[in-house]
């Protein structure tokens, strides 16, 4: 067989339908200029370095499906080029399926599997170690490591192997790619290693057989198994190919394709350079394209195709009827590209030559010569940076003109890297912390900063924003000239009070249809964003399109985006230059514009209390049948049975669910006897109103897993572990508040004799038996009725803010917009009055404050209607409005119920809003 030649340079810019063919390794001398290759030690770590820098974008997992269409296809089609099957697979047609047999689907195989890193980001969506594959040979090669098999229990169609290793270093169970792919495998391992070499130490299960948290990274087994591959099988098209398609992606590239002699600097081996096992000759794609006839299917046609696209790059300039081939390919595949000229291309590649052994001495001493004649770094200051940074920046640029050899040989190299520090110092740009909103305005510069991770917004990415570090020193962030932080300047937004935030010709916009961060070629609605910013620096800046994204920074996906319910978020705050100006006295609109129009709930309410008796204690091993839900208070004592089973819920928890033991029922079914194996529980008060906790004595049962059927015991409450209890005929449903998928109690059917957590229709019925007499003594059971509900909106301002606006121009008026359920919203002119505090129900002729309240009675058919209201003033012709504020009768009394306690809202007043929130 003919041996893979490793390419240097591939052609630039060539952009197909489906594919992407970039630049590689030689045109890639800028991405690595700061790499070290003294010893293995300082390439391994300055390699992590500049890999961890460009990192710039963490793509989300389902974000591969896509990046698969240009990193791993058949070039100028949309054929998976699957590296465990010799399947055909379309793109996006055949991903994800049920896998019964190879050749269903394929989808993303983790070459390191993620449960080794714990599914954590950004490792679990980085698409270098990340393949498309035949899902079943991926479920068959599970978690195992990558190795060579002695002993097959699985073979796949195209030779992977699942078996026992054959090293006498490891001997636990391997995967074996077939030949020609074990080059792949074993660069994409050694790409993880370096990139993530900071974290390989927390790495668990059978990582700890391939990777360690000290240099070198990965284990003698791994060493060893991996250097083999790389040199048996070196890099080929198919890598160069996907490492561009990935760096466009991702921003950050595998260095083991592009300068694969840098494993044997970093891992030292003692392997000899074989030949490549390629399967396919150029004689056996000629014979299979000659085969091929008019009346050939898509299949046969894609895998000839399949076969030319495995050649090494020599081979395919043997294959005399190649352009038959690309005809017919071209025909089927749909995407457009003269598949002639893209190989054509490929193949004009030159060979890989490595650099000289021998240095050019006169360019070493040239580059000596410029930086002596630099002054020292002490001396480069503001006042003469502009005179000197020219001269420093053409040492610069002939330094990096260096060969990889020639650069260590500058003897004064370190006063060069220290001069470049200092003009990035001086050229820096100082961005101050923004406290308050009136001190932005129109043509600001500023930055976007998550403060708790110390990330600034970077450059667009897809639909996301990368994030930049930083550093925060007393309020105050520096942006050297060569940072990647995306400065933003501020532009008037599509309404008063709003801001944009323009790049260049863009501005930074929501997405109409996700939750995502993308560049809008206008101002709009999307690109229009409110801000509120707290005395902290917080800022809460929220797009103005349909739906109120707020801008944040996503834990999730390390990333900056917009997201409708910020969860495992952190808040953003804004940086801005001093441009040495006082803020611009705001006017009394734009004051108007930062004003909140506010919502309350108004109703009358009639009490009636009655008593009620606690049942009689007959037995203290005799349980009654519960019938009744109102039997059950809080210190009742029950016991849970399955009625048909004769089977009771026990005081055995097994890893994930409480076993049935046999119990004794009457003849009636109404009462049952228990033995000391039944457990015994005690309703406590759960965490929401009417919920019960189903207390053992030390800890609480709870239903754990929306996705399994578990039910499980706690040392607290939880609202997992808190129940709302309805009983028809006997038969109790006892429904998990926080669990309402799978969190029913019920009997297990299917795993006979244990009891569960199931969705409610699952599982078997069961029953609730009452210790008679337990429970509270005589209770006062209170109902409510209800009249005169209403909701009012109010906006209060300072009656300086009142005055301003009524001297602004002529016929000043209030009002409010009234929007019902997204009818289009009408308009009412409103009476302002004075008070002695904000939204005051007092008037005061003298006060200090000035509101306006509009109020709306409420009909029961409407308590659920939301209600959308912006206050407004209206100057002449001119209308400027509130923030608006968005309200039901029923989230108004969720929102009182749920901040009771901070809003002072206690006993009778309370139960009055608990008791209407249960008739809503």
């Amino acid at each position: 067989m003919i041996k893979k030649v490793l390419l240097g340079l591939s052609i630039a810019g060539l952009v197909l339908t489906t594919t992407a063919i970039g630049v590689s390794a030689g045109e890639n001398d800028a991405y690595y200029e700061n790499v070290d290759e003294t010893t293995g030690q300082t390439l391994a770590a300055t390699l992590h370095t500049t890999l961890e820098n460009t990192h710039t974008t963490k793509i989300n997992y389902g974000d591969l499906w896509g990046l698969y269409g240009t990193s791993d296809v058949l070039p100028g089609t949309k054929i998976i080029w699957d590296t465990y099957s010799d399947c055909i697979f379309t793109l996006a047609t055949d991903q994800a399926g049920t896998y019964s047999v190879e050749g269903d689907a394929y989808n993303r195989e983790h070459m390191i599997p993620q449960s080794w890193f714990n599914k954590d980001m950004p490792m679990v969506a980085d698409a270098h170690h990340i393949f498309a594959t035949d899902g079943l040979v991926n479920n068959k090669r599970s978690n195992y490591p990558h190795g060579e098999v002695s002993n097959a229990s699985y073979t796949s169609l195209n030779g992977g192997k699942l078996g026992t290793s054959s090293s006498t270093l490891y001997s636990g169970t391997v995967f074996e790619p077939i030949d020609e792919y074990k080059g792949d495998v074993a660069r994409a391992y050694m790409y993880m290693a370096i990139r993530y070499s900071d974290k390989l130490g927390s790495w668990k299960n059978e990582s700890t057989a391939i990777f360690q948290g000290t240099y070198p990274y990965l284990t003698p087994y791994a060493i060893d198994m991996y250097t083999k591959w790389a040199k048996e099988d070196p890099v080929s098209d198919k890598e160069y190919i996907r490492n561009n398609a990935i760096a466009d992606r991702q921003g950050v590239r595998n260095p083991f394709v592009d300068h694969p002699e840098w494993a044997n600097i970093i891992w030292e081996n003692s392997h000899e350079e074989f030949n490549s096992n390629t399967v396919y000759s150029a004689a056996d794609v000629d014979a299979a394209i000659a085969a091929l006839t008019p009346t050939s299917d898509n299949k046969t046609i894609y895998t000839v195709y399949n076969k030319y696209c495995r050649l090494n790059t020599p081979d395919k300039a043997d294959v005399q009827n190649a352009d038959t081939l690309f005809e017919r390919v071209e025909a089927i595949a749909g995407t457009g590209v003269d598949l002639s000229d893209l190989w054509d291309e490929v193949r004009s590649r030159p060979d890989y030559t490595p650099i000289a052994a021998d240095p050019d001495q006169a360019k070493v001493n040239a580059v000596i010569d410029l930086i002596t004649a630099l002054p020292e770094p002490s001396a480069i200051t503001a006042n003469n940076k502009d005179t000197e940074e020219p001269k420093v920046n053409a040492a610069n640029d002939a330094y990096k003109a260096l060969n990889r050899v020639e650069k260590p040989l500058v003897t004064n190299a370190q006063k060069l890297k220290d001069l470049v520090e200092v003009l990035e110092v001086l050229n820096s740009t100082k961005y101050e912390l923004v406290t308050n909103f009136f001190s932005l305005k129109e043509g600001n510069k500023v930055i976007i900063v998550a403060n708790s991770v110390s990330k600034a917004m970077g450059d667009v990415t897809g639909k996301y924003r990368s994030g930049v570090d930083v550093t925060s020193t007393n309020n105050e962030i520096s942006i050297r000239k060569s940072s990647t932080v995306n400065a933003f300047t501020l532009a008037q937004g599509k309404t008063e009070g709003t801001f944009a935030f323009q790049d260049g010709d863009y501005f930074l916009s929501a997405s109409s249809d996700a939750a995502n961060l993308v560049n809008a070629n206008e101002i709009n609605a999307l690109s229009s964003w409110d801000i509120e910013i707290d005395s902290n620096g917080v800022a809460t800046i929220v797009s103005q399109g349909a739906s109120a994204y707020t801008m944040v920074w996503n834990n999730n996906y390390s990333d900056f985006t917009t997201i409708l319910n910020p969860i495992n978020t952190e808040k953003v705050k804004i940086y801005k230059v001093n441009d040495g100006t006082a803020p611009v006295t705001p006017t009394a609109s734009l004051k108007f514009t930062r004003l909140h129009t506010k919502s309350s709930l108004k109703f009358v309410y009639d009490t009636t209390t009655t008593t009620t008796t606690s049942l009689t204690a007959d037995s203290t091993d005799k349980y009654q049948l519960v019938e009744n839900v109102s039997e059950l208070v809080e210190g009742s004592k029950i016991v849970i049975v399955s009625v048909k089973n004769s089977m009771g819920l026990s005081t055995t928890q097994n890893s994930n669910n409480i076993q049935g033991k046999a119990v004794t029922l009457s003849s009636d079914g109404k009462s049952v006897t228990i033995s000391n194996e039944i457990l015994v529980l005690t309703l406590e008060e759960g965490t929401s109103e009417g919920s019960f906790a189903l207390s053992t004595g030390t800890k609480y049962l709870y239903a754990p897993d929306t996705s399994k059927n578990y039910l499980r015991q706690a040392g607290t409450k939880s609202a997992n572990g808190s129940f709302t209890f309805a009983i028809a005929n006997g038969v109790a449903t006892i429904q998990s508040v926080g669990n309402t998928s799978r969190g029913t109690i019920r009997y297990n059917t299917v795993n006979s004799g244990i009891f569960s957590c199931y969705a409610p229709t699952s599982g078997e019925d069961v029953a609730i038996f009452k210790l008679a007499g337990s429970g509270s003594a005589p209770v006062a059971n209170t109902t409510y009725s209800f009249s005169n509900v209403s909701i009012s909106f109010t906006l209060g301002m300072e009656k300086s803010l009142y005055n301003e606006l009524k001297a602004s121009g002529e016929n000043v008026t209030f009002g409010m917009e009234i929007s019902t359920d997204g009818a289009t919203p009408g308009s009412v002119t409103s009476h302002v009055v004075y008070v002695g505090s904000l939204y005051s129900d007092k008037i005061k002729a003298d006060g200090s404050f000035c509101q306006f309240v509009e109020r709306k009675l409420i009909q029961s058919n409407g308590y659920t209607s939301k209600f959308t209201v912006r206050a407004f003033v209206k100057i002449g012709d001119k209308v400027h409005y509130a923030r608006a504020t968005e309200y039901s009768v029923k989230s108004l009394v969720e929102y009182y119920i749920a901040n009771a306690s901070a809003l002072g809202i206690t006993g009778d007043k309370l139960a009055a809003l608990r008791a209407f929130n249960k008739q809503l």
